[in-house]
């Protein structure tokens, strides 16, 4: 409660339009239906393609309760993770229900729920505001499963009513957060596995009975494969302008960058080593969450490049131990344990970088997947004292009961403890990216966000000390080309301010932000310093990388004119030349080239030019008709003998133009 907006909550919450304006229909053209999380058009190259918007009419409903006081968003975070975790215990009894004792299961749904309130991992997801998606993802989730569930209960034509709340429930869980949609295979699992257990345990059940049994299976596939069509059609739809199904992905997206998920940006065998790591680390941060960290970027965990990598024995552990419970599962035939392994898996998916997406690791992203793995580790303190009690006395029993409530709750105060202090560490940017450069030395982004925090409050030298370990690590990242940029200007060292922002230009992430600056500087310098050809010719060619090319044909006319009144010949010529190569529909160049050749002494050369100004017909071509006319009658009058041959030909340009005059 005591936390304020942090990181992606300033772009996504207040700076996000569909967030304070509420008077803004959402079903506009232009309206929140149409945008993505971030506020953005989604058929926008800019987009990132996180279609949420149910998350984000909750933002906007806290927004119209108390604008921006961030207490009430982490309040509603909070209600909603009590929900879920209120839910779990439910889920868990759905689960183990079919396969265990009540007695068992009360206790299993008991532990589990108190193991997932209390995870580490869940911090990001509950105090951070933007983890609202992951919240009402998994309520709705939670919601959608154990409808789900009850179908195999009903006859084979399922009630309307079931199945509209059914498929209410699963939009209203993906129109919150994308992963939402995983729950369709939790539910077709739980159906497959109770059918096939009860075919196992009948050896000799008839075929006909078997194909009784899933028919109505059959039909829920197709009914959930229905909804599945019709989410991704919606997304195509609303993303794509060509109906192409990678446009409502972020396989095109220029977003993805190796500063946040350099996986994307390795090949081969690389690439298969490093997304086999990256699953095992994410199963440690389930394991074991401690280091954590707001983000995971470059190079806070190296790509791994190299068959001897120690690096590759944790997956393969981690797949060992996921055949292991399988294995086991399977010969129980317990379907608690292999629903609670896919409420890992499914849910897990679409951050497992099979598909492109916008960050290596992403702490919110395991909330869902938690909930396996709470329930697999209730198991084992309930499940192990009593099969190894069943051995013993009866004071040996109590002694094993003892002793699995006893590491319980060390357990559980471990895990409290790590979520209070990972929750103080989530109060302010400041601290967030204070413990996140601690995890992380070696990430780059992280060290430029604490970098950008010192510099918001005025302590450039600890700014700039970040900025520069940030360019350590990745000497290629072009944002801190503007980071740098913003530090010398506190200096008043401009010069070196304007050359880092004008290479900035040609970074796509960050060239809007140093667009404007350099404006600034300029306007400065034109309004207050003597002005020299240089000048102008630098703020046409940033104008012109920003495509306003009839203002920067402005600015290197004028660093002509200068250079031409300086009588620098050669530099006059090239500005003039930029001019009409960047505008050829500018008529004055024609008289500034003219008056060139004249300085220089070609006259005939001067000619040319002011004829062909008097008879352009683009930008303001009154105003250079009407002086180059003047020039090339001035410059014939004083020079008769050397323009005898073309005289009656001039004097033809001159009296057209006197009757296009005359006549307008």
């Amino acid at each position: 409660m005591e936390c304020d907006f942090v990181f992606d909550d300033h772009l996504a919450v207040r700076n996000n339009d569909d967030v304070s304006h509420h008077n803004k229909s959402i079903l506009d053209n232009d309206g929140l239906i149409y945008h993505d999380f971030w506020g953005k058009n989604l058929k926008d190259e800019a987009s990132h393609k996180s279609y949420r918007p149910v998350t984000v009419l909750s933002f906007r409903l806290n927004h119209w309760i108390s604008e921006f006081n961030a207490k009430p968003y982490h309040l509603v975070n909070m209600l909603l993770h009590s929900l879920v975790c209120i839910f779990s215990y439910f889920l868990a009894l759905a689960i183990f229900k079919p396969t265990h004792p009540e007695e068992e299961t009360h206790s299993i749904a008991l532990l589990s729920a108190l193991i997932f309130a209390a995870h580490p991992v869940h911090v990001e997801a509950v105090t951070g505001v933007v983890g609202r998606a992951e919240l009402l993802g998994g309520c709705f989730s939670i919601m959608s499963f154990l409808l789900g569930i009850r179908m195999i209960h009903q006859k084979l034509y399922v009630s309307l009513l079931s199945t509209f709340l059914l498929t209410i429930t699963i939009f209203l869980g993906c129109l919150s957060k994308e992963t939402a949609i995983t729950v369709i295979p939790l539910i077709l699992m739980y159906h497959f596995l109770k059918i096939l257990f009860r075919c196992l345990e009948a050896p000799k059940i008839q075929f006909c009975q078997i194909l009784k049994e899933f028919v109505p299976l059959f039909l829920r596939t197709l009914y959930m494969a229905g909804i599945v069509i019709g989410y991704f059609g919606m997304r195509v739809y609303l993303m794509s302008n060509s109906f192409s199904l990678a446009d409502a992905t972020l396989e095109k997206s220029l977003l993805v960058r190796r500063t946040e998920n350099p996986i994307a940006f390795t090949q081969g065998f690389t690439k298969f080593l490093s997304i086999n790591y990256i699953q095992a680390y994410n199963a440690r941060l389930l394991l074991y969450p401690k280091d954590l960290s707001a983000e995971y970027s470059y190079n806070c965990i190296p790509m791994v490049e190299s068959i001897t990598d120690y690096r590759n024995a944790a997956p393969i552990l981690l797949y060992i131990t996921l055949l292991l419970i399988t294995s086991f599962s399977l010969y129980k035939k317990s379907s608690a344990h292999l629903l609670s392994l896919a409420w890992i898996v499914f849910p897990y998916l679409p951050a497992s970088h099979l598909l492109k997406i916008g960050t290596l690791i992403a702490e919110r992203t395991l909330y869902l997947p938690s909930l396996g793995y709470s329930f697999l580790l209730a198991w084992c303190f309930i499940k192990i004292p009593i099969l190894l009690e069943a051995k013993k006395t009866k004071k040996s029993r109590l002694g094993w009961k003892a002793i699995g409530i006893g590491l319980f709750v060390v357990l559980l105060a471990w895990l409290a403890m790590g979520t209070y202090e990972r929750a103080q560490e989530w109060k302010t940017d400041e601290s967030l990216f204070a413990s996140a450069v601690l995890s992380c030395p070696n990430s780059a982004k992280m060290h430029q966000q604490l970098g950008q925090v010192f510099e918001n409050t005025g302590r450039m030298k600890e700014a700039q000390k970040e900025y520069e370990r940030a360019r350590e690590i990745d000497p290629d990242w072009c944002d801190l080309d503007y980071c740098f940029a913003r530090i010398y200007i506190t200096k008043n060292d401009y010069g070196n301010a304007v050359a880092l922002l004008k290479k900035n230009l040609h970074c796509i992430y960050t060239s809007m932000k140093s667009y404007p600056i350099l404006m600034e500087i300029y306007k400065i310098y034109f309004d207050h310093f003597k002005q020299n050809s240089t000048t102008h010719a630098e703020y046409a060619e940033i104008l012109q990388l920003v495509g306003a090319n009839s203002v920067a044909a402005v600015h290197y006319r004028e660093a002509g004119v200068i250079a031409l009144n300086a009588k620098q010949y050669k530099a006059a010529k090239e500005y003039f030349s930029l001019t009409e190569k960047v505008e050829p529909r500018m008529c004055d160049v024609h008289y500034w080239r003219g008056k060139l050749y004249v300085a220089t002494n070609n006259l005939k050369q001067a000619a040319k030019w002011f004829i062909k100004g008097i008879t352009c017909q683009g930008l303001e071509a009154d105003k250079a008709n009407t002086a180059c006319a003047n020039e090339l009658y001035s410059l014939m009058s004083t020079n008769q003998e050397i323009f005898r041959d073309e005289w009656e030909d001039m004097m033809d340009v001159l009296r057209t133009f006197l009757s296009k005059s005359q006549n307008n």
